[in-house]
């Protein structure tokens, strides 16, 4: 069974967890207890100090808990509680439905025929063959290899247990803040609107992070006093408005660009798995504010590449052994064949002309590098001229332009559209 568990409540069902795990161990019982992912909700919860709730989105774990006291095919199904005017079937295996001869029983132990006065007894069945048996306390331990009634009890409120970990404590202090990722991005394509975009290791107090959350914080009631009102003044000072339909329109672009982009560095990666997420904290506040300088400068070197192709010329004779200039490399496509994979590269010369090669997995060649090959075939490509290569291979490293290679943890080549 799958259970939403408040994230402050975690470490203390992960305790029990694995206290009741060796227990199952130590008797032979199936036990399984997974940590699944996670969920976020919008609830209402106590202010500290008042009687006031207000609404705060609440990170929540799904774990997977499941598990039955099963012993030699015996299961436990529910505590008996006997009574002047029938008996009481504490909760246990609702799913199985408790022979109605049982209803009205004696205290009488069917394992070892015993009748005498007890406050309670045990239903158990068997799995193979379907039999019932009630049974008293001391007999319950021949079918639990030695379980206590005690330990069984524990077992069948484990769920119990574990759906009262799921609400937060009362007059628990949430510390942690999360914001919808897409509103998050409105506020901080707002701010960088304004400021333009400055990296926090630079200037903390005036970095795009810093002041997207403390206006969205502002906005939201997460911060009061004087800083809130500073926030305030200063966003009525600028006009700060976040839901711009610009603003939506360059949110929708840039996540839409993030989808598409390799994960080639570490930074990359984060980025595309931070963008990813619903709701995100202020750890990763400070990622998300880079997705925007990350999205203009891949639209500027798109740009600037769609210009030089389209001044792109026919180069060398067929046949011919030609020396490139490569400005940037990029594997546009990938099929596989009868002989294995094979890569489309596609060459920007530094002198503007489209170079392509069709190659398998074996080969390589750089960007900034110059570059031998053959001509094959001159041909149009959407009316861009390319000529064909064949038999390329990297003749040296060049040295190119600083801003050319890494900004923001980016480097390598971005693969452009298919040629």
């Amino acid at each position: 069974m799958e259970f939403d568990i408040f994230e402050g409540n975690m470490e203390r069902l992960r305790e029990k967890m694995k206290k009741m795990e060796k227990k199952c161990a130590k008797y032979g019982n199936p036990f399984h207890y997974e940590e699944k992912g996670e969920t976020f909700k919008t609830v209402d919860v106590l202010v500290p100090g008042t009687n006031e709730t207000e609404k705060r989105v609440l990170r929540y774990i799904v774990v997977d808990v499941s598990g039955s006291p099963i012993i030699n095919n015996w299961k436990f199904i529910a505590s008996c509680t006997h009574t002047a005017y029938g008996n009481i079937f504490g909760k246990a295996c609702w799913d199985v439905e408790i022979p109605k001869r049982y209803y009205h029983s004696d205290c009488v132990c069917e394992h070892c025929n015993s009748r005498r006065i007890r406050k309670e007894t045990y239903i158990i069945k068997n799995e193979e063959t379907g039999e019932f048996k009630q049974v008293g306390k001391s007999c319950l331990k021949d079918y639990t290899n030695g379980m206590s009634s005690e330990m069984v009890a524990a077992y069948i409120s484990l769920y119990d247990e574990v759906i009262s970990y799921e609400a937060p404590p009362l007059g628990y202090e949430h510390k942690k803040r999360y914001a919808e990722l897409r509103e998050a991005l409105l506020y901080i394509a707002e701010t960088i609107r304004h400021y333009g975009y400055v990296r926090s290791s630079e200037e903390e107090a005036d970095s795009t992070k810093r002041m997207s959350y403390g206006f969205y914080a502002a906005d939201h009631g997460w911060i009061d006093g004087r800083l809130c009102q500073e926030y305030w003044n200063n966003m009525e000072r600028i006009s700060f408005t976040f839901d711009l339909d610009a603003n939506k329109a360059l949110v929708k672009e840039a996540l839409e660009w993030i989808k598409t982009q390799e994960e080639e560095n570490n930074y990359m990666h984060n980025l595309k798995t931070v963008c990813q997420q619903e709701y995100i904290d202020y750890s990763n506040w400070g990622i998300l504010c880079s997705l925007f300088p990350s999205y203009y400068r891949s639209k500027k070197r798109d740009g600037e590449k769609e210009e030089t192709v389209k001044r792109s010329q026919y180069v060398g004779q067929i046949g011919e052994r030609i020396t490139i200039e490569a400005k940037d490399v990029s594997v546009v496509a990938r099929w596989d064949t009868m002989f294995g994979e094979t890569q489309l590269y596609q060459i920007l010369g530094k002198d503007g002309n489209v170079f392509v090669w069709k190659t398998g997995t074996n080969g390589r060649i750089q960007s900034h590098s110059l570059i031998l090959g053959t001509v094959k075939d001159h041909r149009k490509y959407h009316g861009i001229m390319q000529t064909e290569l064949t038999r390329c291979k990297t003749i040296r490293l060049l040295k190119h332009e600083e801003n050319d290679s890494e900004e923001s943890g980016e480097t390598g080549d971005s693969e452009s559209a298919a040629v």
